[in-house]
């Protein structure tokens, strides 16, 4: 049975994974302190509460509001494999209404089931790319792809991708798709309305 992945990453600005995308997705959401989450790339919530009760009721409260937003766009995975070192992503992009110019689809290659000081970490964020999007009126299609480079010491099993079309001016993030890159468990699962995307 194909498992649900969702279309949200953890990125390390510093420390155990930084890595440079992650400290540029830092400046451009002017991160300042930790942790920090953005929801579509525009709900922000900053520091953690001691009440955890009180963390769900924040992100069910925030994921339920925006959820319901309808997507101007669709996102397809047409494939996604790894072999001989790499990984690669493809997907195809339909425009439900038109939308402006300047629109940017990101990939963000991650790893699950990461630990470290004893804590276990979900879709920890590996590698970071950005394809400019050039379509702008409904009904109008658009293939992106890209080709990721798989280090020594990832697990294979654990790996996938998000990948999301966002506005860089607004910073609001339109929709997006998970998978998991290992046969068998790569999905494309229903389309969330915009893509409950986190930065952390």
């Amino acid at each position: 049975m194909d498992k649900w992945v969702p279309v949200a990453w953890h990125a390390s600005a510093s420390g155990q994974w930084y890595t440079t995308e992650a400290g540029q997705r830092k400046s451009y959401y002017g991160v300042t302190g930790y942790p920090t989450a953005y929801i579509d790339g525009v709900v922000m919530h900053r520091g953690a509460y001691t009440n955890n009760e009180r963390m769900y009721q924040w992100y069910m409260g925030t994921f339920n509001s925006r959820r319901v937003i309808a997507s101007p766009l669709t996102i397809s995975f047409i494939n996604s494999n790894y072999g001989g070192g790499h990984a690669s992503v493809k997907v195809k992009v339909e425009l439900d209404e038109s939308i402006s110019s300047g629109h940017v689809c990101h990939f963000v290659l991650w790893e699950t089931n990461l630990s470290y000081s004893g804590r276990n970490y979900a879709y920890v964020e590996r590698a970071f790319a950005t394809k400019n999007v050039t379509i702008t009126q409904k009904g109008q299609w658009e293939e992106f792809s890209h080709d990721f480079t798989l280090q020594t010491g990832w697990k294979l099993a654990d790996l996938g991708a998000s990948v999301f079309v966002q506005d860089p001016n607004g910073k609001e993030i339109k929709n997006g798709r998970g998978t998991k890159l290992v046969a068998g468990t790569a999905v494309s699962p229903t389309s969330l309305g915009r893509v409950k995307a986190l930065f952390n």
